[in-house]
């Protein structure tokens, strides 16, 4: 398996590579050896899958380009039972940054998306020297709101969008929370 980013009690989350992302949508055969876990079918959800093709373009293009997120692949197995990892930067800012996660339906209901949500956000305290990072949810989302409360985010704000109507916002400030930056 390729590097990883960080590791909690459970899981690790290890970056995608180009050949990762070849073998999900073109090898899935070989897939397991590649990703050094069980790739679950269902993995990547629509969400993902639609930019898997630009984000391998572009470690194509440029391979060493940071890598702010992955798969989220547990310890034990190891299997593939998500993904999770920061958009860029919020208005053009650097130290503002976006989450976003999905976890396949049959891993859901063990605290994996809490667990890896923690870990990322430490890890963004380090890594990225982040200042502020948001989460957003559709408002009938309950799972996911639950997710980025156990994980110390706060409800924020509403935020109409075009393509998921009203959503809810979430936000984690590092200066309120400063035992993150030590872990």
């Amino acid at each position: 398996m390729s590097n990883v980013l960080f590791e909690t009690a459970r899981l690790k989350v290890v970056p995608l590579t180009a050949p990762m992302i070849d073998a999900a949508l073109n090898h899935r055969i070989v897939a397991r050896q590649v990703f050094g876990a069980v790739l679950p079918p269902e993995w990547p959800l629509p969400d993902l899958a639609e930019h898997l093709p630009g984000l391998r373009k572009r470690l194509m293009e440029v391979p060493n380009s940071s890598q702010w997120g992955g798969v989220i692949v547990t310890k034990e197995g190891p299997t593939v039972v998500g993904d999770m990892g920061f958009h860029a930067g919020l208005e053009g800012e650097m130290k503002r940054h976006e989450v976003g996660y999905s976890v396949l339906e049959a891993f859901r209901n063990r605290g994996y998306a809490s667990e890896a949500l923690r870990g990322l956000l430490s890890w963004g305290a380090t890594r990225l020297n982040a200042t502020e990072v948001i989460g957003r949810c559709a408002k009938d989302n309950v799972a996911s709101q639950r997710v980025l409360e156990k994980a110390g985010m706060t409800f924020f704000a509403k935020e109409a969008t075009q393509e998921h109507g009203e959503v809810l916002v979430y936000k984690f400030e590092y200066t309120t929370h400063q035992d993150l930056r030590t872990s």
